[in-house]
Order: structure tokens, then sequence, then C-alpha cells
């Protein structure tokens, strides 16, 4: 019997697995392990040692959020619910060879919620010299959240306050002229929501005349009869507790005034008597008009 040279044999043995090895498909890849819902899923496997032209796809557990692409092996798709599919593999074949992708798992997650972020209000479009102004937002926002308020094209003669967005302010003669394109915006640090532009139109101030008219007194508070009456004091303002105007009615005869170049608003009067020894009467209760 002849030798057999078994070198030479295992060395053939090698070169036909090194062969066949070489000849072997394989398909890879590395899928995204999670996904999203209502977000687009996208996987596209590469495949090498195929039959070209003559590759085609299946799969085994695809889940049902994603279409199949017998051409491709590609995995695509917009989950729609949350959930946990195992065990997915893409296989591949040309007729000849095989391959298919090791087991894996996309975890679909819930999407997160919008931030909430709303700005609403409705901002006076007029204001008066002399009138104070003031505008403040409401804002829906999630709880938590740190709010910034910012302003565009803010009139001189307003304030604004970064923390609650509001604008406050009373124009001044010098105001007189119209303000356009005022924006009040708010951030919480990723969204952002702004009010429609607006326009604030400033107007001079309107005056307006009041008419008082009384009773010429005939008695004194203790009782007596009033003599000697000279004339009138009339004390009035925009608040009851600051009357701090004053006119002089120098007749005793006289029972009514004009009170002219008021500003428009709510203005309260009282009277009181003076005679002749310069001695004054109580004031009358006080009473109240609106002047437009």
């Amino acid at each position: 019997m002849k030798n057999v040279n078994t070198s030479l044999i295992s060395a053939v043995l090698l070169l036909m697995s090194l062969s066949a090895f070489a000849d072997q498909m394989i398909i890879s890849g590395t899928p995204a392990a999670t996904a999203t819902v209502g977000q687009a899923y996208y996987f596209a496997p590469s495949v090498k040692n195929g039959i070209a032209g003559e590759i085609q796809f299946s799969y085994i557990n695809l889940p049902d959020w994603a279409k199949r692409y017998r051409g491709s092996g590609i995995i695509s798709g917009t989950p729609t619910r949350p959930g946990v599919w195992a065990n997915i593999q893409i296989v591949s074949s040309d007729g000849v060879h095989y391959a298919e992708t090791r087991p894996f798992t996309i975890t679909v997650k819930a999407a997160k919620p919008a931030a909430v972020l709303k700005i609403s209000g409705t901002p006076g479009d007029t204001a008066q010299v002399g009138t104070f102004y003031d505008f403040t937002p409401t804002v829906l926002a999630a709880v938590g959240s740190t709010l910034t308020f910012s302003v565009q094209n803010k009139p001189a003669w307003l304030q604004f306050n970064k923390s609650t967005g509001s604008l406050s302010g009373t124009p001044t003669t010098a105001s007189v002229a119209s303000y356009a394109n005022i924006v009040v915006s708010v951030s919480n640090g990723s969204t952002t929501a702004a009010l429609p532009a607006y326009t604030i139109a400033v107007s001079p101030q309107r005056t307006g005349t009041a008419s008082v008219s009384w009773i010429k007194p005939t008695r004194n508070t203790d009782g007596s009869t009033t003599s000697n009456i000279s004339g009138y004091f009339i004390r009035y303002g925009t608040s009851i507790a600051a009357l701090n105007k004053q006119i002089v009615i120098a007749s005793a005869n006289t029972t009514t005034a004009e009170i002219t170049n008021l500003p428009s608003g709510t203005w309260y009067f009282e009277i009181a008597s003076v005679n002749s020894a310069h001695i004054q009467s109580a004031f009358s209760p006080i009473v109240g008009d609106l002047i437009h």
C-alpha cells in the first residue's frame, strides 16, 4: 500500500472549506432597537455574495405596523401603539445561497406629549393721554414650566414685565401717536407662543364740563338762621379721599357753577358756604359725576 500524504489532504480540504465560505451569503446591518409611536422607522439590510438580480427577501415575526419589501428586505413603517416586537429576522435567498439576520427586538415607546404652551388675551388698541393703560396676557402651560416673556416694538411710555408679560403705563401729551406691530410672546425654553401683532393708538386727553348746582342754605348746623352768606367753596377731585382742587364762588346769590377742562373719568364734588366773618360751614355730602 502506498503512503498517503495526510498533509496534502488537509490542505485540499482547507481550500475547499475556504472556497465554500467565500461563496456564503451574508446579510448584515444594525437595526435600531427602539421606535416611537407616530414616528417613521426604517432599516435596510446589506447582502453580500448573492446572485445579483435573484435575491428575494422574507421576514420572520415582522411587526404588523411594518411593510414587506421582497426586493430589498427593508423594514419600514410608523408604529401606532407602544409594544415590544421580539425575535424579528430578515431572510435573504437567491435560490442557491441563503442567509438570515440574527434575531432582534424593536421596542416601541409612547410618544412624548407635546409641550402645552398657549398665550391669549385681547390688548386694548387705544389709549388716552393721562389715562392708565394696562394689559396682561393669559398663558396656558404645563405645570412646573419656567416661562419668560418678551415684547417687540414696545412704546417707550409702557413698562414691560418679563415675568408676567404685562404692559402698563400712562401716556403723556408727547406720546400721542400710533404704535404698530407690538408683539407679546412667551417661551418655556423649548417652545414659543405669541399673540398676533397689534397697534395702540394714543389720542389726546379728552376733557369735559361738570355742572354743579346747590340750594342756598337757610339754617346753620346749630339750628340758627343763616345770615351774611358771602359765597361758597367747591372742592373736587378724582378720588373721594383726595378732593384736592377748589374754586371760590364770591356771590351769595349764585347757586350754580360750571367746572371746565376736566379730563374724562369720574369726578367728586362737595360744597360749603362762608359768611362775611369768613366762617365756613360744614361741607355737603360728596356727589360724583362721570365726565366723558
